[in-house]
């Protein structure tokens, strides 16, 4: 059986006592009661210290390239234990003569929270060209705030 407490608690403890009703309209005389803590939730704060790297190995056509990705947990995680990270994956355009510049958001992944880095597969990179990375934490109230920027990495 389940029962669904009013949204407005505020928090703190709270002590819920519950009575049964039968089919044919018989209520128990007493009630089992608990006390039940009340949290306040929030999304997370923002992760920090974002840092891309590049890995190669092999030389010439046998070369692979690989990025890792690492970041520090959010120094708030919002009252709740973080779940999971939503990482995107900007392509990063130099300013030229005729072009202002910036970031175009080209793939978003998602991470457990198992860790705070990721060695980041090939699919999530549409070619070659100069990436870079932001990172946000999620908890059961929702995802937070995305970090700055990372450095930007060629691929």
């Amino acid at each position: 059986m389940w029962a669904t407490l009013p949204g407005d608690l505020s928090a703190g403890d709270h002590t819920v006592c519950v009575r049964g009703t039968d089919a044919a309209g018989n209520t128990s005389a007493g009630g089992d009661c608990t006390t039940v803590e009340v949290i306040d939730v929030v999304a997370p704060g923002a992760p920090t210290n974002v840092v891309a790297s590049v890995e190669t190995s092999g030389r010439g056509r046998n070369s692979t390239k690989a990025v890792s990705l690492a970041w520090d947990a959010p120094a708030d995680n919002g009252g709740a234990e973080i779940t999971g990270y939503s990482i995107e994956v900007y392509a990063y355009q130099r300013s030229g003569r005729h072009s202002p510049g910036g970031y175009t958001l080209v793939n978003t992944i998602e991470a457990g929270a198992q860790s705070t880095s990721l060695q980041l597969p090939e699919f999530v990179f549409p070619g070659s060209g100069s990436y870079a990375f932001r990172v946000a934490a999620t908890n059961l109230a929702g995802t937070g705030a995305y970090s700055d920027y990372s450095n930007t990495v060629r691929y």
